[in-house]
């Protein structure tokens, strides 16, 4: 089966680079040929090495087929009903209870069968998998919002005992770093050391494409680095040394880190970066999906030139406007960050 999955790689791939509706299916491929690569191995006594699955829970291979069987039972399909020369009703059962996985051919049929999208399946997969560092970056994030620092804190001390159970696993020092700069997003005087930060610095510059996690870290921690710092991880983000499909939940959060270091430049009237920045966030936000970070980017442009006329009437007018809209739309904590930095830029100026 190894062979199967990895030979069918490449071909996919290359077929995806050319049809965008496939990306979000090799994403979940990758997914297959990543577990069984990771499956667990032991020796016998004559020293042959056997594959295993893991038992305690619902193994990562298992909820491959767990997840189909979940989606099969929603839609209220038997499983006798999709069986066909594709797959027979006995090999679709055994992936059902995770006792093999299948051919990405199958799991096509499968996921065209009962109508679900690629991405439905990664995420209920995903539901039956390991969701503990995305229930974290989750809890992060809402606390961010909510200035809850004590929740913060709370995060932080149980990740240091998980660091001290567990400091083989590199994520949980960046689950660290993460806490640390999001308090230091709230109150400056929550520092981070040197080492910390450099530590955070060579991780994002080593990674050669960033996916959803590095894009998300960076989001969180963009007020450590200097400018010229920023502008290498920036360029590290937005033009990946490898060639990648990223997912549009990925992209989201590209543009959202990058508006991010978009308000520090415009805060500290770095103004030469920020026309090319602006365009890339033209290209990558689509106007009538993504309503939010397309209002965040008209925002961000009406600050620019706020920045550079503080005394025009218009300019004035355009950030008002851009701040009630998201008042009238009841994003109050948002409007409230907008209405505290606008005033401080307005103090600045003496306006």
């Amino acid at each position: 089966m190894e062979q199967l999955l990895l030979k069918a790689l490449p071909t996919l791939e290359k077929i995806s680079s050319n049809f965008s509706l496939l990306s979000p299916f090799l994403i979940v491929y990758k997914s297959m040929v990543r577990l069984y690569n990771r499956k667990s191995e032991k020796t016998t006594k004559k020293g042959k090495i056997n594959r295993i699955f893991e038992i305690k829970g619902i193994s990562m291979d298992q909820s491959f087929g767990a997840a189909i069987k979940k989606l099969r039972l929603a839609k209220g399909i038997e499983a006798k009903a999709i069986a066909s020369p594709i797959i027979s009703y006995s090999q679709l059962l055994k992936f059902e209870n995770g006792q093999n996985l299948i051919t990405v051919e199958k799991l096509s049929y499968i996921l065209n069968f009962i109508n679900i999208s690629p991405q439905e399946f990664e995420h209920v997969r995903f539901g039956l998998s390991d969701t503990k560092n995305f229930l974290f970056d989750v809890q992060v994030e809402e606390a961010f919002w909510h200035k809850n620092t004590a929740k913060l804190k709370r995060l932080l001390q149980d990740t240091k005992e998980e660091l001290s159970l567990h400091p083989e696993n590199k994520r949980n020092y960046l689950n660290l770093l993460e806490i640390k700069a999001v308090l230091h997003r709230i109150n400056s005087k929550n520092k981070l050391s040197k080492k910390e930060i450099i530590s955070l610095t060579h991780y994002l510059s080593s990674v050669k494409t960033w996916s959803n996690y590095e894009a998300w870290l960076f989001l969180n921690s963009v007020e450590l680095f200097s400018d010229s710092q920023l502008k290498e991880l920036v360029d590290s983000m937005i033009h990946p040394k490898v060639p990648s499909i990223i997912t549009n939940n990925t992209q989201s959060k590209i543009n959202t880190a990058l508006l991010n270091v978009i308000s520090i430049f415009i805060q500290s009237k770095h103004f030469s970066p920020i026309p090319d920045w602006f365009s890339y966030l033209d290209k990558h936000i689509h106007s009538d999906i993504d309503m939010y970070e397309r209002a965040i980017l008209a925002y961000h442009k009406a600050l620019f030139e706020y920045r550079q006329d503080p005394k025009s009437d218009v300019n004035i007018n355009q950030v008002e406007k851009c701040i009630s809209a998201f008042e009238i739309l009841g994003c109050f904590d948002l409007v409230n960050m907008m209405l505290e930095e606008f005033q401080s830029y307005k103090k600045e100026s003496q306006i």
